[in-house]
This record gives structure tokens, sequence and C-alpha cells, in this order.
């Protein structure tokens, strides 16, 4: 036998008193609805459109046999661990994110001259933000399109990749996409330019073992001299080559 008792019946929900109740109210519930739908869309009027556009690279390493110092006697497989490519693609983000690889960007694209990158363009929170300005800088409309852009971008590794991804935002699609892809340009350019010195520096260390080698063939001449000459004519042929393929890639790029 089930009995029921009076706190039960107190906390039951009449539905049908409840629709009375909000029927009788309908009008001041429209209202409020209305006011709020309406307070929303205005004030998302006023938040500035922003779209993003990724570019992504491919990470390399730097290191080769032409490359690496003459005492390191390391493996390739070393060079190629888990940790050093780590550490390549940690380095390679830090140089995208830098001030001169940004600087080169800002001057192609005249991004000095860009309002939305120069600190003078207008926005419809502008007699808000007005308020809380800060006080005028003697930074030049260069600095403060760098500033800006370094704010604009978001370089990230792709998971346990060597691919990295920047991501442009910018309050046109269109824009985002060229600054994405410059920046990229940028990256690799200057990578490429670091590579040509690498390969430069090898090249000079070579033309100064050749050097050593004759004058030690002059004074005590080596059995193994010619043996030796010949791998060292041959690097620094190859590598002779190897500048000037990439120099010319690099005109053609141009």
């Amino acid at each position: 036998m089930a009995i029921e008792s009076p706190a039960d019946n107190d906390v039951r929900m009449d539905m049908r008193a409840l629709g009375a109740a909000i029927g009788r109210r309908w009008l001041r519930v429209v209202l409020i609805t209305a006011i709020l739908l309406g307070g929303t869309y205005a004030a998302l009027l006023f938040v500035p459109k922003s779209y993003e556009s990724t570019s992504s690279i491919l990470v390399e390493n730097r290191d080769s046999a032409y490359t690496r110092p003459a005492n390191d006697t390391s493996s390739n497989s070393n060079s190629g661990s888990t940790q050093t490519i780590d550490t390549v693609v940690a380095s390679q983000i830090e140089l995208v994110k830098s001030r001169d690889t940004l600087l080169a960007v800002v001057r192609t694209q005249h991004l000095a001259d860009d309002p939305e990158f120069n600190g003078t363009a207008s926005s419809s929170l502008s007699f808000i933000t007005k308020y809380f300005k800060k006080a005028a800088s003697t930074a030049t409309p260069e600095d403060i399109a760098v500033d800006t852009l370094a704010d604009h971008i978001l370089v990230v590794r792709e998971r346990d990749s060597t691919a990295i991804n920047i991501t442009v935002r910018s309050g046109n699609p269109d824009k985002a996409a060229v600054l994405a892809n410059a920046i990229a340009d940028a990256d690799v350019s200057r990578r490429a330019g670091l590579s040509l010195s690498d390969t430069a520096d090898a090249s000079q260390w070579l033309e100064q073992q050749i050097t050593a080698l004759k004058l030690t063939k002059g004074s005590a001449p080596d059995p193994n001299y010619d043996a030796q000459m010949e791998k060292l004519l041959t690097d620094l042929a190859l590598k002779t080559k190897a500048i000037r393929d990439r120099q010319a890639k690099k005109e053609d790029d141009r």
C-alpha cells in the first residue's frame, strides 16, 4: 500500500499551471527574448572579422658529410636521431618567427604602408578603444608592422613530423594567404642562403687541406698523398658544382 505524504505533493510540477503562467506572460517572454537576440546580433556586428591561412614547410637537417667539421666522425644515423630532429625543428620555428624573417616579409609585401599592420587602421570599436590606446611611441611604421605581423602569426610543428605550419591571421582572406606564403618563401630563401654559406665554408676548408698536403709533400713525401689529393679534389669539385647549382636555382627562384 503506497502512502503519499504532503511533502511529495509539494514537489510535484503542475505542467498545466506552468503553461498557464507562461501564457499569461507571453508578451514579456517574447520581448525579453527579442532584446537578447538583438543585443547579441548588434554585438557581433562590432566584432571585426578575422580569416586564417596556413602554409607548410618541410624542415631538413643542414648537417651533411661535406659541411660537418673535419674532426667530427659521427655517423649519419646519429645526425638523424630524434633529439637532433627535435632540435632542428625547434630552431627552425624560432627562425621563422625571427625579426629578420618577418622584416623581409614586411618589406616585400609593403606592410609598412598597410593600415592593418602599421597601426593606422580604424575599426567599429574605435570609439571605445581610443580611450585605451598607449602613448605615442617613436617606433617607425616598419617596426610597428613587424611587431603586428608577429602578433598575427602562429608557427607550430605538425605533430611528430618535420613539417612546420605557418598560420597567418588577417581581416582579408586573400591577404592572409599571401602573407602565409610570403613568410614560407622568406624562410626557404634564408635557409638556402645558410646552406650556401655552409657549402662555401666547406669548400674553403678543402682548399686549405689541399694546400697543406702540397706543403707536406714538398717537405716529406707521403705515400698516400696521391689518394688523399684525389679524394680532396673530388670533394672540392662536387662542392663547387653544388654551390653553382644552388646559386643558379636561387637566381631562377627570384
